[in-house]
């Protein structure tokens, strides 16, 4: 989802894979987190119901041998928004890796920090 957020809060991101045809051998998920790592933390290491997800760098990686038909998998993590992230946004990317795959819904999310303002 979309929404605000402040410096020191927590984010947990949560991506789910259906399968809509018939099994699906190496599903493959990408998501892009240059646009939320540059003013975050993972905290919270990918956590997947099926499969192996890892981060490395700013991307996460997310490899299903198999999926049954009409089965879902998820996976999980957590990022920490930085202590002087004021005024940005943090944006992520997710997106199929595999041939066939398709968004459904959003694919992609934001969240804003307030602008920092002093205040006596």
């Amino acid at each position: 989802g979309d929404g605000a957020v402040a410096p020191g809060d927590s984010i947990t991101y949560t991506l789910t894979v259906k399968n809509t045809g018939p099994v699906a051998t190496k599903v493959a998920v990408k998501d892009d987190l240059s646009g939320v790592l540059n003013h975050a933390a993972v905290t919270v290491d990918p956590v997947a119901s099926a499969g192996v997800a890892s981060i490395t760098g700013t991307s996460l990686s997310w490899t299903i041998d198999s999926l049954e038909a009409g089965a879902s998998a998820t996976v999980s993590y957590t990022v920490k928004v930085n202590d002087d992230a004021w005024g940005v946004t943090l944006g992520n990317v997710a997106s199929p890796d595999s041939p066939g795959g398709e968004c459904v819904e959003d694919c992609d999310t934001e969240h804003k920090t307030p602008a920092w303002s002093l205040t006596k």
